[in-house]
């Protein structure tokens, strides 16, 4: 009975209490969730548009000090054969990755690594925020250029349209042309 409370709830959009939240996260099947949120979309939105984010989602680091127990792919400081740190250039092919794809967020999450101190993130969030403007630059070029390339195909076939279109009457004039001298011929004969 809890349950239903809260969907009713949440669907008079009441706002719903951490503790609630927690319930709902515990005890609430996946399905009736889904159904609830659907519901809450369409009443907001148009009902007949989905839309999504394109993100991506990079690990700055599996060096990690807090062992989280949800936590799947870390590893400790004292294990160099696991443990990476993402290069920069690994950032910028992951990034051109993500803007080529129709991509518009960068997530970063990682480990606790206790070598990476602030200047480090202050300097590596300096050098994603230059490649995401390289590489947005990149992606509007291509862009353009797909975009010309388009145009230029559009425009071809509009030409071809119309040799076709002249050639048709280029034909019918010929024929015309044909049927008139024979007619002459007919009447000089």
């Amino acid at each position: 009975m809890k349950l239903e409370k809260l969907y009713t709830k949440a669907l008079a959009g009441e706002r719903i209490a951490p503790d609630e939240a927690l319930t709902l996260y515990e005890q609430a099947p996946v399905a009736e969730l889904c159904w609830i949120a659907d519901t809450l979309r369409r009443r907001r939105t148009d009902p007949e548009v989905v839309t999504w984010q394109i993100d991506r989602n990079v690990n700055i680091t599996n060096v990690c000090l807090s062992g989280c127990k949800f936590c799947n792919f870390h590893c400790r400081p004292d294990q160099p054969e696991q443990a990476f740190i993402t290069t920069i250039e690994e950032y910028d092919a992951k990034i051109a990755e993500t803007l080529r794809l129709g991509g518009d967020q960068l997530l970063l999450q990682g480990g606790l690594h206790p070598k990476l101190d602030i200047a480090y993130y202050e300097e590596l969030f300096r050098n994603i925020y230059y490649l995401t403007k390289i590489n947005n630059s990149q992606v509007e070029l291509i862009d353009n250029i797909r975009a010309l390339k388009q145009q230029l195909q559009d425009q071809q076939a509009a030409l071809e349209q119309q040799r076709a279109t002249l050639e048709a009457q280029y034909a019918e004039l010929d024929a015309l042309r044909a049927q008139q001298e024979q007619q002459l011929a007919d009447i000089h004969a």
